[in-house]
């Protein structure tokens, strides 16, 4: 009997802990597993300071470039769209296929001053060029106080594109900038489904539940 029960046992206890690991990850992680399922580090580059302990998100990766720190999705990867001077930043994904450029002007690192600016320098390219981009639309915007008494703006961005069969297609992004003394941050959000009030719980799991901002 005990040779029938002690191989139960051990396995029912095996699955517990997995379960048990399984549900540590999903509380500590910013995003569902089911959508981001891989547990990477982000890349940091060596001239960043960590003053905001970003190395703690995961399916994430980190890039700097021109004074900016950028947090982005793994799904997204580097390109080269446009040789522009002013374009601080290419980056595309496969699916959903997305291309954008982020131009800039300001070296401020004011993050109040990003809520105005990203208004004007976010685009969707298609020709890799600004005269034939389509340009999202500042659709909302909020400020607020992070745990550590930096000033934080998120902001949220539409692009709607009409084809002529009458269907359209509507994207929707966001953005949360956040600075220290050296630099500023931008935490890059994305959604396709007009959801604003999703974004801003993924901005409060951010410093609430795994803590990075604390």
């Amino acid at each position: 009997m005990a040779k029938f029960f002690l191989p139960l046992i051990l396995l029912l206890l095996t699955a517990w802990i997995i379960v048990g690991v399984q549900q540590e990850y999903e509380k500590n992680s910013l995003y569902n597993p089911v959508t981001y399922d891989s547990l990477i580090k982000i890349a940091q580059s060596e001239y960043y300071i960590d003053s905001l302990k970003l190395e703690k998100y995961k399916d994430f990766k980190l890039i700097t470039y021109k004074g900016i720190a950028y947090l982005i999705p793994n799904s997204f990867y580097e390109s080269s769209l446009t040789t522009e001077e002013d374009a601080i930043f290419q980056f595309e994904r496969y699916l959903p296929p997305l291309k954008f450029i982020l131009y800039s002007d300001l070296k401020s690192t004011d993050s109040t001053a990003y809520n105005f600016s990203l208004d004007n320098y976010i685009v969707s390219t298609i020709n890799a060029n600004k005269n034939n981009a389509s340009w999202f639309k500042m659709e909302d915007s909020l400020v607020f106080n992070l745990g550590t008494g930096q000033k934080a703006v998120m902001t949220s961005y539409i692009r709607t594109k009409t084809y002529e069969d009458g269907t359209s297609n509507t994207l929707h992004i966001s953005f949360l900038a956040t600075a220290d003394t050296a630099s500023l941050y931008m935490l890059f959000f994305y959604c396709d489904t007009a959801d604003y009030s999703k974004n801003i719980e993924d901005i409060h799991k951010i410093y609430t539940s795994t803590g990075i901002f604390n």
